[in-house]
């Protein structure tokens, strides 16, 4: 049976070797605009709610500014998102449960808040 603490599995986590992504408060609707990602493999940005529930994804090839994700559920103003990255497993089509989580020293996820507005 499924433990229902846990909302999704994921493939094992790769330490980040200088990723970043940089996301501001920004209008709710139904892109993010992300403001700067640092990737060193084809990754995906993926927007998340405070669920954990992800909202749309993007493919960065390489670092850029002003990648716009596309949402299926748009964000709601007065919450609160994160931008996470994961590295494509080759297929480029995002994966939640195959593409690498990018994390931290700390294991924490490589990834940036923002509020919608």
């Amino acid at each position: 049976s499924k433990n229902p603490a846990t909302v999704e599995t994921e493939s094992m986590p790769m330490t980040a070797s200088g990723e970043t992504v940089t996301v501001n408060d920004q209008a709710a609707g139904e892109t993010v605009l992300v403001d700067s990602v640092s990737v060193m493999h084809s990754t995906w940005v993926a927007v998340k709610d405070t669920d954990g529930r992800v909202l749309g994804a993007r493919r960065a090839d390489a670092s850029t500014e002003g990648l716009e994700v596309s949402l299926l559920r748009p964000t709601v103003a007065g919450q609160t998102y994160q931008a996470v990255l994961y590295v494509d497993h080759g297929n480029k089509q995002f994966d939640l449960h195959g593409d690498t989580l990018v994390v931290g020293s700390e294991s924490a996820p490589v990834s940036s808040t923002f509020q919608a507005q």
